[in-house]
C-alpha cells in the first residue's frame, strides 16, 4: 500500500514558512526538529510546513548553507528567515589530472551482500534522521569526483518507493570520536533516483579534497510526500504492525574502514551501531556498498 502523506494537508492551514533572508525566497527541504513533540519535519517545495505544530513548541531549524536557529513557535508569526553562512572558496589552477576508481566491496564479497549484513532502510519507527559512511582512500591528496551507492527494492514495497529524493553532504572526521564533525563544504547534493541499482553522483564541481584521515559522506531521505506503509507480520506473536517507510533500501556489504554511523535527531548526536567499537575501524563491519571516482591532480 502506498500513501502520499502530503495529501492529508492539501487544504490545511500553513503552520510554518521558511525563507532565505537574502532574497525572501522559500527554502525547500529545510530540516525542522519539533523538540517538544519529538518529531522530524521537512519543508515542502514552497518552504511550508502543514504539520500540527502547537503554540510554545520549541523548533530547531537547520539547512546546509544557512545558520541554524531555534525558535519557540507562535501562530502569530509563521514566517521565519534563515541567514546564509559564508564560505570562502579557493580556486586552484591544475596542470594535469589522473582518475582512479575505488570500491569497498570487491575484496570482501563472499556472497554475504544481503539485508542481514549491512545496508540501511529508513522508516518512522526510529529517531534516525540521517546516516553517514566513513570514507578512507588509498590515494593521498585525492579529489572526490564521483560517488555511487546501490538502491534495492524492499520486499513488499511498490516501485514508487524508489522516487524519494536523497540529500548528500560532506563532513570532516573528529579524530577523538571518529564521528562526523565540521562540514567540508556548505554545498549539498539533492539526488532524485530514477531506477533501482547503481546511483551515481557527479561531484567534480564541488571540488572536495579528501582529508588525509578520510571523510564522512552523509545521506538522508527527504520523506515529504514519498512515504508508504507496509504491514509487518510477526508469526510467532500472531501480530501485525503497520510501519511507514520512505525510499528504497540502500544496499549493504561488509568492508574495512567504511563503517556507517547514525544521527539521532532527538538527541542531536551521531553514534555508531552497538556492534561497532567507534575507536576500532580495523575490523570488517557491515556497511553500505559504494564506489568512489577519485581524481589526483598535479599543480
Amino acid at each position: 500500500m502506498y500513501e502520499l502523506v502530503t495529501n492529508q494537508f492539501a487544504f490545511s492551514q500553513i503552520k510554518l514558512n521558511i525563507v532565505g533572508a537574502e532574497n525572501n525566497k522559500p527554502l525547500k527541504f529545510v530540516s525542522i526538529v519539533n523538540i517538544t513533540q519529538k518529531k522530524l519535519l521537512f519543508t515542502d517545495n514552497d518552504g511550508n510546513i502543514y504539520d500540527k505544530i502547537s503554540n510554545n513548541d520549541t523548533l530547531s531549524i537547520s539547512h546546509i548553507g544557512y545558520i541554524p536557529k531555534t525558535i519557540v513557535y507562535s501562530d502569530n508569526y509563521i514566517t521565519h528567515k534563515l541567514v546564509q553562512s559564508i564560505e570562502n572558496l579557493e580556486t586552484v589552477k591544475l596542470k594535469s589530472c589522473s582518475k582512479f576508481k575505488y570500491v569497498n566491496f570487491k575484496n570482501y564479497d563472499d556472497g554475504i551482500i544481503n539485508q542481514a549484513f549491512g545496508g540501511v532502510t529508513f522508516n518512522k519507527m526510529d529517531n534516525i534522521g540521517k546516516c553517514a559512511v566513513l570514507i578512507k582512500t588509498p590515494i593521498a591528496d585525492a579529489m572526490l569526483n564521483t560517488f555511487s551507492l546501490w538502491l534495492i527494492k524492499i520486499p513488499g514495497s511498490t516501485n514508487d518507493a524508489l522516487i524519494a529524493p536523497l540529500r548528500f553532504s560532506f563532513y570532516e572526521i573528529d579524530d577523538s570520536s571518529n564521528l562526523p564533525s565540521n562540514l567540508i563544504t556548505e554545498k549539498q547534493v539533492l539526488y532524485h533516483p530514477k531506477k533501482f541499482g547503481q546511483q551515481k553522483l557527479n561531484l567534480d564541481s564541488l571540488q572536495i579534497k579528501i582529508p588525509n584521515n578520510g571523510l564522512f559522506i552523509v545521506f538522508e531521505y527527504i520523506p515529504n510526500g514519498y512515504e508508504y506503509k507496509m504491514n509487518l507480520i510477526d508469526k510467532e506473536k500472531n501480530t501485525t504492525e503497520t510501519i511507514s517507510y520512505f525510499g528504497g533500501r540502500i544496499d549493504g556489504t561488509k568492508a574495512i574502514n567504511s563503517a556507517i554511523v547514525f544521527y539521532n535527531f532527538l538527541k542531536n548526536r551521531w553514534f555508531y551501531p552497538n556492534y561497532i567499537n567507534g575507536f576500532d575501524k580495523s575490523k570488517i563491519v557491515g556497511t553500505i556498498k559504494y564506489e568512489l571516482g577519485l581524481k589526483y591532480c598535479k599543480h
